[in-house]
């Protein structure tokens, strides 16, 4: 009997030598497949993780691979939740990460990013429209950040001091958010300027210059600067800046 996979996401491990692999078979069945990339062969059996995998990443020690999927129960009153597994590579033995007593767990996982120390995962959550912090040792949920759209991908600075997650409303709200890691926010934040290329729009490359704009919401404190401002790319895409402030 021949199987249906659907490949979900890949990531190699930092000198190169192995690739991950997550696949779905038949559509119920998570894979983590172990591929070494010098002679192209499988390394190990493979492991199954819950039903439908969606991001994978490995930490920078090689020690754990970090996957987000969904699980459905329930039959014909099915529920679809989201799920956060580690997988220790040396054993091949899956714990999947409990949900905290006050925010509950991942519910629409859409990204991952491992800190450059490996000691943290930084989950995005459509569902929930917020970027969830996983300590891996603790293997917990330790933190919730609340963003006001949709997040679709996340991605840490190699010193690991600031985090970007883009989000949309899927119709006129592009943002990138920027999450500062471990630092105080400034009463007041000084001019800054950038050249980046929204996915909307063509060359040349538009200019932003943020004055400021940093938004915090519960459980962290408010702060908004007086010097506030943000300068659109270009209409009707506008793409802006946040500032967001993540304790350690």
């Amino acid at each position: 009997e021949n199987a249906s996979y659907v490949h979900s996401d890949i990531t190699l491990s930092v000198d190169g030598s192995r690739l991950y692999v997550a696949t779905v078979r038949d559509g119920t069945v998570g894979e983590l497949h172990v591929v070494d990339t010098v002679t192209r062969s499988a390394v190990g059996a493979l492991v199954e993780v819950g039903q439908s995998l969606r991001r994978i990443a490995l930490t920078p020690s090689g020690d754990r691979v970090v996957i987000v999927g969904t699980e459905t129960t329930g039959g014909c009153m099915s529920v679809t939740t989201g799920q956060v597994y580690l997988v220790d590579t040396a054993t091949g033995a899956v714990t999947t990460v409990p949900a905290h007593a006050d925010f509950g767990a991942v519910e629409n996982p859409t990204a991952i990013a491992i800190a450059p120390d490996g000691s943290r995962a930084f989950i995005t959550d459509a569902g929930a429209n917020a970027m969830l912090v996983v300590d891996i040792a603790r293997r917990a949920f330790v933190q919730q950040v609340a963003l006001d759209a949709s997040p679709w991908d996340v991605a840490v600075t190699p010193l690991g001091n600031w985090i970007v997650v883009p989000v949309t409303d899927g119709e006129t709200i592009h943002r990138l958010t920027l999450i500062p890691v471990g630092v105080q926010l400034p009463v007041e934040w000084t001019l800054t300027s950038g050249a980046i290329i929204p996915a909307c729009l063509r060359e040349p490359s538009q200019r932003l210059a943020v004055l400021g704009l940093s938004p915090l919401e519960p459980p962290l404190s408010r702060r908004t600067s007086s010097l506030s401002q943000v300068v659109p790319a270009s209409a009707p895409c506008t793409y802006e800046f946040a500032f967001w402030g993540l304790s350690t």
